[in-house]
C-alpha cells in the first residue's frame, strides 16, 4: 500500500486538469494587460499597463468590471457581442518578494452578466519589467 498516496495523488490532479479544460472551452472572452510597462526595486514591482477586454461570444456580457486583490475595481461597463473595450491606464504596486522574475503577475477577478447570469473568473495579468 505504499503507493496509495501517489495514486490518490495522480487522481486529485486528473480532476483539477479536467476542470480547467472544462472552464477553458466555456471562455468566451479575452482580457489582457496592452501597453504595459514595469520597473521592480526592492522587491516590489512598479507597473502600469492598459485593460483591454474582448467579448468573442454573440451575446453582450453586462457590468463587465475588474477587481483587483486589494478590492479596487475597473469598470469596463457593457461589451458588446464581438466587441473590444480598452480601460484608462492603471497603476498597481506589486510585492515581488525576491522572485528575481522580470514577469509581473497581477490577479484578479472578472465580473460580469450574460444572458442574465452572473459570473466570476479569477485572471491573471502579466506584465515584463524592462
Amino acid at each position: 500500500m505504499q503507493h496509495l498516496p501517489s495514486v490518490r495523488l495522480g487522481i486529485v490532479i486528473a480532476a483539477f486538469a479536467a476542470a480547467l479544460m472544462t472552464s477553458a472551452e466555456a471562455r468566451t472572452f479575452k482580457a489582457t494587460a496592452v501597453n504595459g510597462a514595469a520597473t521592480i526595486s526592492n522587491g516590489q514591482a512598479q507597473v502600469s499597463f492598459k485593460i483591454e477586454f474582448t467579448n468573442d461570444e454573440e451575446l453582450a456580457m453586462t457590468g463587465v468590471t475588474v477587481v483587483f486583490e486589494d478590492g479596487s475595481e475597473v469598470s469596463l461597463g457593457d461589451v458588446e457581442a464581438g466587441a473590444t473595450v480598452t480601460s484608462a491606464e492603471q497603476s498597481r504596486t506589486v510585492e515581488m518578494g525576491d522572485s528575481g522574475s522580470r514577469s509581473v503577475v497581477v490577479k484578479v477577478t472578472l465580473k460580469y452578466a450574460q444572458d442574465g447570469a452572473a459570473a466570476e473568473t479569477p485572471w491573471v495579468f502579466s506584465v515584463v519589467a524592462e
